[in-house]
């Protein structure tokens, strides 16, 4: 058997989703079946593949546990002491099992993440629809954020660059998921009560057109590293100086460069890029995109195959008012 990393939960502690819909396409989930208790595999990879973006310990792990899980509760990974992965693969966690600890190293075992009460928990739903493309955005948002260049001095967050025709506004969660679903999001892995739109600046970033693509495919995230301060002076706290950091990790098997090309022999490496971001968009809004990142490249077909485990996703054709455009910043 290969040197695979499984993350999974029990069923019995799996609140199950309900049908989305256009009315309410967030609706609350129902509780465990009773009796049910075979295990869920959330996802699955070789050990190599996983420490592409966790390096060797298990704290990556523990992180993304509880973001596709419980975004702003507390847990904790066991995994298994006797036997072997094959063994326990189709049995429950047992008194065998052991709490797993921060910086322990990444081993090819099985994880299992329970809360510290003990309570059963929400799936984060998978978004199966592309984050919106250039030409099925709407002119209100672009002329928004064409308008702010200016006096905002606005810069791609990863490469830096400001020309502002290669420039557009990156949504990390997609209109596509219509203002509820991007309210639900917003709060669910923030924590915050604000009121927030399918075009809200707190869920966009600014990026060239090709990060921007790999952004919209779930092929690029953000994994925050920490807050760093940005002066090299300050002695005392100064919250407007202070910046959420990032690595950019990329999510296929292509050398790329900081600016989304192919990467040239001289050129810094896109994966485990380090940025540093301003408090907007919340550091939740970048989780959630992350996290869909890690389903569409880690996520099993077990994952997939809960009952009501994708959002809904609504259309949005242009209006009189919001005429479609096939390019952003033109003449």
């Amino acid at each position: 058997m290969p040197d695979i990393v499984y993350l999974r939960i029990n069923r019995r502690l799996l609140l199950l989703p309900n049908p989305p819909t256009q009315n309410q396409p967030n609706p609350p989930s129902s509780q465990p079946f009773l009796g049910e208790t075979s295990n869920l595999n959330i996802i699955a990879g070789r050990l190599r593949d996983i420490q592409t973006f966790s390096g060797p310990t298990v704290d990556w792990l523990i992180h993304v546990a509880r973001l596709i899980l419980d975004p702003r509760g507390a847990g904790i990974l066991y995994t298994f002491q006797t036997e072997t992965v094959q063994y326990w693969l189709n049995r429950e966690l047992a008194g065998s099992w052991r709490q797993v600890a921060a910086g322990e190293q990444l081993q090819p075992t099985i994880y299992e993440y329970r809360r510290l009460d003990g309570q059963p928990m929400d799936l984060t739903r998978i978004c199966d629809c592309q984050i919106d493309s250039m030409s099925t955005r709407h002119t209100r948002e672009e002329a928004e954020f064409r308008n702010a260049i200016p006096t905002q001095h606005i810069e791609c967050i990863i490469s830096r660059a400001s020309y502002d025709r290669t420039l557009t506004s990156s949504h990390l969660i997609p209109a596509c998921l219509g203002d509820a679903g991007v309210q639900y999001i917003f709060e669910r892995f923030t924590g915050l009560s604000n009121p927030v739109t399918r075009h809200h600046q707190s869920i966009t970033i600014p990026l060239n057109l090709f990060l921007d693509a790999f952004v919209a495919s779930f092929e690029l995230g953000f994994w925050n590293t920490g807050d760093v301060c940005i002066s090299s002076l300050c002695t005392l706290p100064c919250i407007d100086m202070v910046q959420n950091q990032y690595e950019v990790h990329v999510f296929i098997p292509h050398e790329l460069n900081i600016n989304g090309l192919q990467r040239g022999p001289n050129d810094p490496h896109l994966h485990r890029y380090v940025i540093s971001v301003r408090t907007d968009p919340p550091s939740g809004v970048f989780a959630w995109h992350y996290v869909q990142c890690v389903l569409r490249r880690f996520g099993t077909e077990e994952y997939r195959a809960v009952n009501n485990i994708v959002h809904f996703a609504f259309e949005f054709p242009p209006t009189d008012d919001e005429p479609e455009l096939d390019c952003f910043f033109g003449e």
